[in-house]
């Protein structure tokens, strides 16, 4: 420090080596004292300034709905997908407008609240929150599709106020905003008129934008009642319709199942891969089977942005299987091309999809479409999902069974179903050059080589099988159960021992031929494979209530040799993603390539083969149990394995047959 920066009584001053007593009090003095305190105020104001910045340099302002600071850091600030945000971030945004269905100033306001979270930067913090502020009000009673415009909008602004962190005087409009337009009657239409209305009324594109934008409005509010009903309205509308059954009738449609309610979870028609996974109200908008150019996939990619979103927000909010309930309908989407409309502006929901269910689907850039973008960025890169997603707070408990289906609120007007709207215009979009192949894993690798936790089990019998304690802490094996028949067009497996309520019960069934495969009550399909007209490999979840039946009995519709396991797990989130295969006949009986998202992580994998064998796991697995069907003409076996495996590409698990047959097999994996 120079010596001029020093106070001018610490410069004037004799060094004293002899401490004397203080001199009498004298007024002259005084003058100096200000004069040492004002000379010395730059130092003390100078050490923050040059220290603060490296204690601060990493702490953005901003919430975890979406994203949270400390995941949106390790996130490039490079690449044709930031210079896209970008450039959106530093454009003109347009003007706010509620009652435009077609408006991108929240999508838009959106980008730059990502932009201003990543570079913590007050400039587009500013920017974004004038934005927000500016959307306010901007609804408007009696506007044509009032509720689709706020629906396809309001979720976009709300994650912008948390990602910039809203405070003071304007978090507090905003929120008595907030709380008030989701149950505010704007007209507009004869049935749908509130967003929490037509959220619990509609199960087509209106909806599950109304949800879409309801969810993140009660997150951030953190309103608990209001996340949990939609949670249940969550899990009504992908089938579990014992938490919801409020929605408009659909048994009549010529998309259900004969005399169902169709849902993408109905297991009525399961083997129809032409209906299964479909949302019957907007994909019946068009033909029967749908082409690529009709009006029903052009509505079924504008369902998916609503659901997706949805699902992103619950899953952060601590319901972990909000993605897996949505599988069947992706793979529908996927198999019929709904996303892959050169039209759509939804192109952001395939690198979800890719990030979530494991895929590696072909993608586009993001840019901006209803209600959400950028997952090209948030997703695409390979640091994306390497910082943990913050725990919940607070945190709602998922229930896992409700006894009565709720009625639904804010009950619509009883008037004639309204008629189909236009066909979605797509608006135009910034088009960026093409990235990358995006989302890019390793190549596949061996199996991984981490020891498995569990310890095997005595040898299976077709009866409960107590696992050992060992297994995984916070996804722990409880027990295992086998079963077969003698061909006959049932299956019984019974409970595995030790149930209780809460815990995640995983299905495999293994059935020679193709029969149509009924589950028993409560059981929700996870996937099938069927190898030609050889054999199918099943799997099914539930979670246990305070009373499960001593057995479970699945039903085919024309008798076959069949096999079973149950599984079941405790302190589970749920399925976290399931891949299949099916092979040629040989010893050799190779599980799919997937991947596991979190260490620690559960792996089961259900190995089937056509034919009365025996069957050894993966190296790298144990055996929980091994079933067959032995008596009849056509045999066949099961044998199920797991292991904990930490985050990364889980290979072509092997297991080895005896003797050689067409199989097939399954991999599970379980969030930790």
């Amino acid at each position: 420090m120079r010596y001029k920066s020093l106070p001018y009584s610490v410069r004037s001053q004799t060094p004293d080596p002899i401490a004397r007593p203080a001199a009498p009090a004298r007024s002259a003095p005084r003058p100096r004292r200000l004069r040492d305190v004002l000379a010395t105020l730059p130092i003390v104001l100078l050490v923050p300034a040059l220290v603060l910045p490296f204690v601060m340099a990493e702490a953005s302002v901003g919430g975890t709905l979406i994203a949270s600071p400390a995941e949106l850091a390790v996130l490039p600030t490079t690449g044709t997908a930031w210079t896209s945000m970008k450039a959106i971030a530093d454009g003109s945004l347009g003007s706010a407008d509620l009652t435009d269905q077609d408006n991108k100033h929240a999508v838009k306001t959106l980008g730059v609240a990502l932009v201003a979270n990543r570079l913590n930067s007050d400039t587009y913090r500013a920017k974004a929150r004038t934005a927000v502020m500016a959307a306010i009000g901007t609804e408007r009673v009696g506007a044509d599709n009032a509720i689709l415009a706020l629906g396809r909008q309001l979720g976009a602004y709300v994650l912008a106020a948390d990602l910039i962190g809203l405070s003071g005087t304007d978090d507090a409009t905003f929120r008595t905003w907030l709380s008030s337009i989701r149950t505010r009657d704007l007209g507009g239409h004869g049935r749908y008129y509130t967003l929490k209305g037509t959220c619990e009324d509609s199960p087509h594109n209106w909806g599950t934008f109304a949800c879409a934008s309801k969810v993140a409005a009660d997150l951030y509010l953190s309103d608990t009642v209001a996340i949990d009903r939609s949670w249940a309205v969550f899990r009504g509308l992908t089938g579990e319709r014992s938490t919801y059954a409020g929605f408009q009738d659909m048994s009549s449609d010529i998309w259900a199942c004969p005399g169902k309610p169709f849902t993408p979870f109905n297991s009525g028609c399961s083997g129809d891969l032409v209906r299964y996974g479909a949302f019957v109200k907007d994909v019946t908008r068009g033909d029967d089977p749908p082409t690529a150019t009709d009006a029903g996939l052009s509505y079924t990619n504008e369902i998916m942005q609503g659901v997706a979103f949805q699902a992103e927000l619950l899953a952060r909010a601590g319901h972990r299987d909000a993605w897996s309930r949505l599988r069947p309908a992706f793979d529908w989407a996927r198999r019929n091309g709904a996303l892959d409309l050169s039209a759509s502006v939804g192109k952001h929901v395939t690198w979800w999809a890719n990030e979530r269910l494991g895929w590696s689907h072909p993608t586009e850039p993001a840019a901006s479409g209803r209600l959400f973008g950028y997952t090209d960025w948030l997703y695409g890169s390979p640091l994306s999902g390497t910082v943990a997603v913050p725990t919940p707070s607070p945190t709602t408990t998922p229930k896992p069974t409700m006894t009565a289906a709720p009625a639904p609120t804010a009950t619509p007007v009883a008037t004639a179903t309204p008629a189909a709207t236009a066909t979605p215009a797509s608006t135009a979009t910034p088009t960026p050059a093409p990235t990358t192949t995006p989302i890019t894993t390793a190549a596949p690798t061996a199996a991984p080589t981490a020891a498995p936790t569990v310890v095997p089990t005595a040898t299976p019998a077709p009866t409960s099988t107590t696992s050992p304690t060992s297994a995984p802490a916070t996804s722990a094996i409880r027990s295992t159960s086998t079963g077969s028949n003698a061909t006959s067009a049932n299956l019984v497996v019974n409970r595995p021992s030790g149930v209780k309520a809460g815990d995640l019960l995983i299905a495999a069934i293994d059935v020679r031929a193709v029969p149509t495969i009924q589950p028993p009550s409560g059981w929700d399909l996870i996937r099938i494979d069927a190898n030609g007209s050889i054999m199918r490999l099943a799997t099914y979840s539930r979670v246990a209530g305070s009373s499960e039946p001593g057995s479970y009995t699945w039903r085919f519709s024309k008798a076959a040799a069949a096999a079973g396991a149950i599984v079941a797990l405790r302190g589970s989130n749920g399925p976290l993603s399931d891949a299949g295969r099916i092979n040629p006949k040989a010893t050799a009986i190779l599980g799919p390539v997937t991947s596991a998202d979190e260490n620690g992580s559960l792996v089961l994998a259900f190995f089937a083969a056509a034919r009365s064998t025996s069957i050894s796991p993966p190296a790298a697995m144990v055996e929980l149990g091994e079933a067959s069907s032995a008596k009849g003409r056509y045999k066949t076996t099961l044998e199920v394995a797991a292991a904990t495996m930490d985050k990364g590409v889980i290979g072509a698990l092997s297991a080895a047959a005896s003797g050689a047959s067409e199989s097939a097999a399954q991999v599970i994996v379980v969030r930790p």
